[in-house]
């Protein structure tokens, strides 16, 4: 048991930082997805936390971080509803600024 709690602990830790290169690093973001789908609740939490900082890359997500906000677990479940909620704002923000009529 206490060598799965290193691993845990360990892929817990390598998806946090994961999460800090991702928007330097375009593939992690789908990375971090596919850890939205562990049977570990921290790891799931982890990736959910990284995508509380977005970055314009990140919008994807946005269907599987929805789907997360009904996670079992809360902390994992409050993450993914902040997460969600930053990256709509983005796509507002993206919106307007392409409606935006350029002057000449």
């Amino acid at each position: 048991m206490a060598e799965e709690d290193e691993k845990a602990h360990l892929c817990r830790n390598a998806v946090r930082a994961l999460g800090k290169l991702a928007p330097y690093v375009p593939a992690a973001t789908t990375v971090l997805v596919k850890k939205f789908q562990s049977s570990d609740a921290g790891v799931r939490c982890a990736a959910a936390e990284a995508f509380k900082k977005p970055w314009p890359g990140a919008v994807v997500a946005l269907p599987a971080l929805k789907r997360l906000t009904a996670d079992t677990w809360r902390s994992t479940r409050e993450a993914a509803q902040t997460a969600v909620g930053r990256l709509k704002a983005i796509q507002r923000i993206r919106g307007r600024q392409a409606r935006r009529i350029p002057h000449e």
